[in-house]
This record gives C-alpha cells, sequence and structure tokens, in this order.
C-alpha cells in the first residue's frame, strides 16, 4: 500500500503541489473535493496493456498525435501562466483568467476534433473532461468562476498533460 504523504486519509501520494493547494491555501476546497471532482486519479497504471502509447499500430493516428502535440503545447503554456501566481493574485487577474480560457478552449476544440476510434485506443487522457473544459469552468448564469478556474489548471491540467505526453511520447510496456 502507498504511504499517505499527507494524511488525508487516501490510499495515494499527493504531490507537493496537490499538498499546497489542499492544505496552505484551503480557501474552502479540501482534499475531499479534489476526490469528489476526480483528481485522485492514478497517473500512471504500469499494469495497464491498453495500447494507450505512440507506438505504430495504427497509422491512421499520425495525423491524431499532431493534434494531441499541439493539445499539449497549449497545456505547458496553462501550466507555465498558472503556476507563478499565488491563489489571491490568481483570483484577482482578470487577464490572466481570459488567456488560460483561450488557451483551454482550443485544447478543447482540438479535443473533440480527435477522431472517437483514436480516443478509445488512447484512454489514458480523460477525453470527456478535456471536451468539456469551458462549460466546467463558465458557468451559463453566473459566468467564470476564478476558483473553478484555479483547481482545473492547477490540479486537473498538469495530470491531463502528463497523460497526454504519455500518448505521444510512447509507452513503457512490450508489445
Amino acid at each position: 500500500m502507498t504511504e499517505k504523504k499527507h494524511g488525508c486519509g487516501c490510499d495515494h501520494e499527493h504531490s507537493e503541489h496537490e499538498h499546497i493547494h489542499d492544505h496552505e491555501h484551503n480557501h474552502g476546497h479540501t482534499h475531499e473535493h479534489a476526490h469528489a471532482r476526480g483528481y485522485d486519479k492514478p497517473l500512471i497504471d504500469d499494469a495497464d496493456d491498453d495500447c494507450s502509447c505512440a507506438c505504430s499500430h495504427h497509422p491512421e493516428d499520425e495525423e491524431s498525435k499532431k493534434i494531441v502535440t499541439q493539445m499539449v503545447s497549449q497545456l505547458d503554456e496553462v501550466i507555465a501562466l498558472s503556476s507563478g501566481p499565488v491563489y489571491g493574485d490568481f483570483i484577482a487577474n482578470e487577464s490572466l483568467h481570459l488567456r488560460l480560457i483561450e488557451l483551454l478552449e482550443k485544447v478543447q476544440a482540438a479535443s473533440l476534433s480527435l477522431p472517437s476510434d483514436f480516443k478509445i485506443r488512447k484512454p489514458k487522457a480523460d477525453w470527456e473532461f478535456l471536451e468539456t473544459l469551458t462549460e466546467q469552468i463558465i458557468h451559463p448564469t453566473f459566468g467564470m468562476n476564478p476558483e473553478t478556474l484555479w483547481d482545473i489548471v492547477r490540479l486537473e491540467i498538469p495530470h491531463q498533460h502528463k497523460m497526454l505526453g504519455i500518448i505521444i511520447n510512447g509507452c513503457s510496456h512490450e508489445h
């Protein structure tokens, strides 16, 4: 069993990033909140032999991999922009919110453009999450919620970035 690194009671380790968010900033969102939103997914399941790697099993995947590479590049920028400010500065920075939403809209559009069979063969990424990014951040009545944006760019996006990188760069299992 994995050591419970920060005493939250779950059975997985947390990155220092998650620990800082859940325990230092503690702006009303608890570790349980992160679990409820699905942030407790393991980053890599080595026992998984789902062929979600970048091996050339399907030649038609090359175009899809180019799209995923663009998504990774856009998420690189999201991570870079959101990793600097502390919570209070992030919440107050409307121009940052607009830029992040612009980038996330591009990621969402790219995800929607990928063929369904590619996504089925590459289940490491949470395609449903990526296809609904802006809907999760922008409420139809109340507008954009900066706290939700903070949670998504600080907790979920790094995980999705890593999973998309695995899809592009290769696998750790033999075929």
